[in-house]
């Protein structure tokens, strides 16, 4: 039952019971038993749902040398507690031990029953996607690969695991920038996720979602709204109006819509998105900054210089908050409230502005990158229109 209930996210009661159970089996069996180590296991899962990376790798420690010492380092519930071990070090950022956690996994699997086993898929998938994420998209495609024949050959071509990989596959390609390997593996993930979970799941959305984005890019900008529109609705339905997931919808249609010339459909869902940050993560988040930027950039190419400035003066805030103050995204901000002084000629702001985003650029890209040189160009503008 305490199983079911950490199912149903009832973590609280959930953990009371394991915990009862715990306390019984410590003093039945013993505190260095098997039936101890895999309630241990199960608290530890549930911490780790939790956000408390801390306490359950404390707990999944104590498992798993309770395991290796009745079963040896071999066994595979000391596989088995690895791989939770894994999860957690790959959450809490840690990657390159989770590299080594589940690379362990899979040894130990294989040597119980080769390569056909579905954790070895799974440590597989999870290696690829640390790659993804470390920016080797070509050691991730090639785990990925790996894990997504397996899951083909044990579980079928249409399991919802394989459509889970799918989207790990498309993520890398979107990385290297192959639009038509990634669109292949994003319709493929969709069709499956139709297919198991029916046509409403926030998978599908997912899914979607990445679809209409990959239109987008391909300049299909309408069939890329309608995608991502559904996608939307969908989250909305499924997980409410004020879900972050629905802030990303709002930014990603924000987006297609900017890339497409609609201004004020853009403003809209910058707007919309701007307000779900503001009130789930608070207002000095580095999304909140995203879109006031994306915001300032249409305002300032419709001559608004006023709130332009107002929101890239609030973005170069946030940025210096968040990231230092001499990030390139406070470069940025810089250079475009640096274009709008420039444009109200208030040449001694704007001079201002350049000079930092310069000194910024030369410093993070070298003398001889574009932006800085297009800083070069601004500044040299502004001391023309000065001199007359």
């Amino acid at each position: 039952y305490a199983s079911v209930l950490s199912e149903e996210e009832d973590y609280d009661s959930g953990l009371k019971l394991f915990q009862e159970a715990l306390d019984i089996f410590k003093t039945e069996i013993g505190e260095e038993s098997d039936e101890v180590a895999g309630i241990l296991v199960k608290i530890g899962i549930i911490h780790n749902k939790r956000v408390d990376y801390e306490e359950a790798l404390k707990l999944l420690t104590a498992a798993l040398k309770i395991r290796s010492s009745l079963h040896g380092r071999d066994d595979m519930k000391v596989g088995e507690t690895l791989f939770e071990i894994g999860k957690v070090m790959e959450e809490w950022g840690d990657s390159d031990e989770a590299l080594d956690t589940y690379s362990e996994v899979i040894r130990i699997v294989k040597s119980h029953y080769g390569q056909r086993h579905i954790m070895v898929a799974e440590g597989l998938k999870r290696i690829g996607s640390i790659h993804s994420e470390k920016g080797d998209s070509n050691e991730a495609l090639q785990c990925l690969n790996q894990a997504i024949v397996l899951q083909r050959r044990l579980l079928g071509e249409d399991a919802l695991e394989t459509g889970h990989t799918l989207l790990s596959i498309a993520a890398a390609y979107d990385a290297k920038s192959d639009d038509d390997e990634a669109l292949a593996s994003y319709t493929d993930a969709l069709r499956i996720f139709r297919t198991c979970l029916g046509t409403e799941d926030v998978s599908v959305a997912l899914a979607m979602n990445n679809v209409g984005i990959n239109q987008a890019r391909r300049k299909n900008f309408e069939k890329g709204i309608a995608l991502c529109s559904e996608a939307l609705r969908i989250r909305k339905l499924k997980l409410g109006d004020t879900h972050l997931d629905v802030a990303d919808s709002c930014l990603n249609i924000a987006n297609i819509f900017d890339e497409w010339g609609k201004d004020e459909k853009a403003l809209r869902f910058y707007k919309e998105a701007l307000n779900l940050y503001k009130a789930q993560l608070g207002d000095d988040d580095i999304e909140v900054a995203n879109c006031l930027h994306q915001i300032g950039v249409i305002h300032m190419n419709q001559n608004d210089h006023r709130r332009a400035a107002t929101c890239f003066i609030e973005t170069i805030r946030i940025f210096r908050i968040k990231k230092g103050m001499d990030c390139l995204e406070v470069a940025l901000a810089l250079f475009n409230l640096g274009r709008v002084y420039g444009k109200t000629a208030e040449y001694e702001k704007a001079l201002a502005c350049f000079t930092e985003c310069l000194r910024i650029r030369q410093e993070q890209l070298g003398d001889a990158h574009l932006d800085v040189m297009a800083v070069h160009r601004y500044i040299e503008a502004i001391e023309r229109k000065r001199r007359r």
